[in-house]
């Protein structure tokens, strides 16, 4: 009997074994690190008592530091913000902080349901779009001060003087996507029912163009009202027929919306962005289920180059496989993914490589719609499903020995790799519950690469280009941008890849919406590239651009050959090559065929690399760029003297010599818990003096840093 105990031991291990289970069984599931990254959350709901939805969250990096940010939404009081500071210079943990009140963006009166990251207006910023109950907001991020202090400005009464606002609405989420590919982001936003009891609300979706001025027009009459009103929980932007526009899929909520079932809009174009043309073709495709509908993934999970459909529903989820001839096949069952009981609640999708084996695995939120039993809803503990892809168009559920099956009431999960190690970590959203930081503790020695685009012809975002990567064993896979897929949320900024033990990319191919192709060959892994949309030719003849520096201040100087409806120039700066910001504007002499000299001076120069582009309007508005050029400002290095040391008169001093504009002083405990944080505002030689009363005793770390300075030092305070 005991031999025969071994012998069932042993054939249990021997199926397991194989290289992701091993993984598994040796702790490299996901951890919940909500705590020691400083986001410990309760989605507040009191006094709520309408459908229990309406936990938004979206990673973002609002500030272009290179570490991914993360909003949330509440239905009670107000939003979150969370600033990620980075790895700590002492235990390499990375941190938040909440700034959400700090920079206007909290809401605190809304009634928070989904959000949505975009750069509206092209300037380098990302945007925040809430889509709520009872009024949407919209914050424009107006970047850095001078002194790189950020802020916001709800916009949302100028940018929709036609009310988006949607009265008493809920707004489960809302999608950006350009349409009509003028280079603006357009947004659709999904209305789910009038809140319980209200008045004055509307059950209408709505589709709005982005008029390039940060104003929107509404335009849903082109999808046919009707057909929008009720049961909308999500309308994603993916172009599955690969013709080069962006197409609607509408994940209905059907027995809600009275038989609206999944509706899709072809974009068959059009000439006028007031009057496009769009044809609902759900039917003829193969996709107009009637189900409860509600979040939506894209992805293409086979790598036969074409965008697949997952979406949610009570009970089984569906997958569509896109059969690369304008339909679609319900491939569920064989898929292996339609195994929920009936009663379950599934809610936000997502497709991720979190294994970096290239293949997308999918992410499935799921919840009871209450905590409390009621006819017809009868509360389960539902726990969370993550499929992992087989590479063989099949999927294995294993939420539970990855650490994943939270089974509260969770509504989104939305990935982005918030440590910058190269695997995809999770962020779950659960209503009136504790939301969840899942840290991927992969280590299975597989590559990655994570890109990030930045448009130059299209919008800034780069949203909905096509990219297909191709690794030195052959293997292609294929990715397509987008803002606002899953459910009341976003995923990752950046197209994301798993390489599996590729060392090497053979090719990148990009397709912009604006029609650009660009190819970059023989790229190395394990890295986060940044990819500039090639630059249009400008409509004048441009004889030369130069800039140079001259003491203390950069010259730029340019000549045209002849000029067509030249409007004005726009001298624009950036510090990466990436994010430009305007600093002059330069009029033009419209239409002439005479050489024109142009001069311009930026006056306070970054210390270090200054890239610097002319950005060209013509009298209708339209634009080009011109080429980059590239200043590196050569100033002194800062100095830093810190007194005193120990600390035992109240006051901590900090000396400097040749500070810069962008000097950070940031002051840790030794918990690595930020005590003190300051923009350095003026230039030269001067003293800091910053009180210490309220201090404890103990050390701390002093880091004060610029674009040529880090210097870090230890001090005692002992008052």
């Amino acid at each position: 009997m005991l031999f025969q105990k071994r012998l069932v031991i042993i054939s249990l291990i021997i199926l397991w074994a194989d290289i992701w289970s091993i993984n598994i069984l040796l702790g490299q599931g996901f951890s919940d690190a909500s705590s020691e990254a400083g986001i410990t959350l309760v989605h507040n709901t009191t006094g709520i008592n309408d459908h229990k939805m309406g936990t938004g969250a979206a990673w973002l990096d609002y500030n272009k530091d290179g570490y991914l940010d993360l909003y949330v939404t509440m239905r009670v009081g107000a939003n979150k913000l969370f600033k990620n500071n980075g790895p700590d210079p002492i235990t390499g943990i990375y941190n938040f902080d909440e700034v959400a009140g700090a920079f206007g963006v909290d809401d605190a009166n809304g009634d928070g349901g989904g959000v949505s990251i975009a750069d509206i207006n092209n300037d380098g910023w990302d945007d925040i779009f809430l889509a709520n109950c009872s009024g949407n907001r919209l914050f424009r991020n107006n970047g850095p001060d001078v002194n790189g202090v950020f802020s916001f400005t709800d916009i949302i009464s100028s940018a929709f003087v036609d009310g988006t606002a949607g009265g008493n609405s809920r707004s489960p989420s809302a999608s950006w996507g350009d349409y009509d590919n003028d280079g603006f982001l357009d947004l659709y936003v999904a209305q789910h029912y009038t809140v319980l009891g209200a008045s004055g609300g509307t059950t209408q979706d709505f589709l709005y163009h982005n008029n390039g001025n940060e104003t929107f027009s509404d335009i849903s009459n082109l999808l046919v009202v009707d057909s929008l009103m009720g049961g909308g929980f999500i309308g994603g932007w993916s172009d599955y027929d690969k013709d080069g526009d962006l197409d609607i899929f509408l994940i209905n909520d059907c027995p809600i919306a009275i038989g609206k079932p999944t509706m899709v809009w072809r974009n068959d174009g059009g000439s006028d962005p007031l009057n496009w043309n769009f044809t609902e073709v759900s039917d003829s495709i193969g996709m107009d289920d009637c189900r409860n509908g509600m979040g939506i993934g894209v992805g293409d999970y086979n790598r036969d180059g074409w965008m697949d459909i997952f979406y949610t529903n009570i009970g089984d989820c569906v997958m569509y496989s896109n059969d690369a001839d304008g339909t679609f096949s319900d491939v569920s069952n064989q898929s292996g993914i339609d195994i929920q009981p009936a009663q379950h609640y599934s809610w936000g999708a997502a497709f991720m490589d979190y294994d970096n084996d290239g293949w997308q695995d999918i992410m499935v939120s799921i919840g009871a719609l209450s905590l409390n039993p009621s006819p017809g809803f009868p509360y389960n503990q539902q726990p969370n499903m993550f499929f992992r892809n087989n590479g063989d168009s099949t999927f294995t559920e294993m939420a539970t020995p990855l650490g994943l099956n939270d089974d509260r009431q969770t509504r989104s999960g939305i990935y982005g790799d918030y440590d910058n190690d190269g695997d995809l970590d999770l962020y779950v959203t659960n209503y009136e519950d504790n939301c969840v930081l899942n840290k991927n503790n992969l280590s299975n020695g597989k590559h990655w690469i994570k890109i990030h685009l930045s448009g130059t012809q299209g919008n800034q975002d780069g949203l909905g280009s096509k990219l297909k990567l191709t690794t030195s064993d052959g293997t292609i896979q294929y990715y397509e941008t987008r803002s606002g897929s899953n459910l009341g949320g976003g995923d990752s900024p950046y197209a994301h890849f798993g390489l599996d033990t590729n060392t090497v990319i053979t090719e990148l191919e990009i397709k912009w919406l604006s029609g650009e192709v660009q190819v970059i060959n023989n790229l190395s892994v394990d890295q986060l590239l940044q990819v500039v949309e090639p630059l249009a030719p400008l409509p004048i003849e441009l004889i030369s651009f130069s800039a140079r520096q001259e003491n203390d201040i950069v010259t730029l100087e340019w000549k045209t050959a002849s000029e067509y409806n030249n409007d004005y120039f726009i001298i624009q700066r950036s510090n990466d090559g990436n994010y430009f910001t305007d600093f002059e504007k330069i009029q033009g002499r419209g239409t002439t065929t005479f050489n024109t000299d142009y001069q311009s001076f930026d006056l306070k120069p970054l210390q270090g690399d200054n890239y610097y582009r002319l950005k060209q309007l013509d009298y209708n508005g339209n634009f080009d760029y011109s080429e980059i050029r590239l200043v590196n400002f050569k100033g002194k290095n800062t100095t830093i003297n810190v007194f005193p040391n120990p600390i035992t008169t109240g006051n901590l001093n900090l000396k400097f010599s040749n500070t810069h504009r962008n000097t950070i002083i940031e002051i840790r405990d030794i918990l690595g818990r930020i005590v003190f944080q300051r923009n350095v505002e003026n230039e030269g030689n001067q003293i800091i003096e910053i009180p210490t009363n309220n201090w404890k005793n103990g050390i701390y770390l002093v880091r004060v840093f610029n674009i040529t300075t880090d210097q870090k030092v230890k001090v005692v305070l002992n008052n």
